[in-house]
């Protein structure tokens, strides 16, 4: 089978993206991670002042209405999508440093 360096890099990139989404997923569900932090957070706030919640709401509804009327999609090649890439990467990268250190 003969690789090319595009074969090599794709393999990389897959790799560390995979590695950046596992350890997010990790840091975010683990016991006092970030997600429990986050929401607990929130939770501390809206049950002390509800208006907190209000640019929450408004930002998931926007959110929401965007996704459902095809906003959010991206093409290939579009700098979004590219950026959502290069930054799984940084953090497949982050990860396997602090995972082996």
């Amino acid at each position: 089978m003969k690789w090319t360096l595009a074969d090599v890099w794709g393999i990389l990139a897959f790799f560390l993206m995979m590695t950046g989404i596992a350890g997010l997923s990790w840091e975010i569900f683990r016991e006092d991670g970030w997600g429990g932090r986050v929401l607990g957070g929130t939770w501390q706030a809206v049950a002390s002042k509800p208006l907190v919640m209000l640019p929450v709401l408004v930002g998931g509804v926007a959110i929401f209405v965007f996704a459902t009327r095809g906003r959010l999609a991206v093409g290939k090649g579009h700098p979004f999508s590219d950026t959502i890439v290069y930054a799984l990467m940084a953090l497949g990268l982050y990860f396997i440093y602090r995972w082996l250190s």
